[in-house]
């Protein structure tokens, strides 16, 4: 990015930004699938603020992971290297995709809300989000 050649302080730590800027370089995109979910959530993050489009649909897939999908597409020595992140995460994963308006990522959180406890959910969504959550929830 030219910035005229002006120095620009970057926020997020560094292995954050490592994994970001391997993103950018032209070879095979970085393999997020032994990385915790802090990590992955905040390179989804950095990905959204710096518009790097290209990593959207690899972290929201990550972001999406759920075991069951992952079992009948590896084998058991593969398995072990994936972690899931749905539904133990699933209410920061719906606040993330809420907040960039990423569909088809909300729409795999949300089946995983039905036993949810309800202010759980509700601390962590963005506030123009928490009445049609509330709505949704007292049908």
């Amino acid at each position: 990015m030219d910035m005229g050649g002006e120095m620009v302080q970057l926020t997020e730590p560094a292995n954050v930004l490592s994994i970001l800027f391997a993103f950018l370089y032209p070879k095979a995109p970085p393999d997020l699938r032994g990385e915790s979910f802090e990590v992955v959530a905040a390179v989804a993050e950095a990905v959204g603020k710096y518009e790097v489009f290209l990593a959207v649909e690899v972290c929201n897939e990550r972001l999406a992971c759920v075991v069951s999908d992952l079992a009948s597409r590896f084998s058991a020595d593969d398995f072990g290297y994936y972690r899931e992140f749905l539904p133990q995460h699933a209410p920061e994963i719906l606040a993330h995709a809420v907040k960039h308006d990423y569909p088809r990522l909300i729409s795999a959180t949300l089946p995983h809300f039905a036993r949810a406890p309800f202010i759980s959910v509700l601390e962590k969504l963005p506030l123009p989000y928490v009445v049609p959550w509330v709505r949704f929830k007292v049908k």
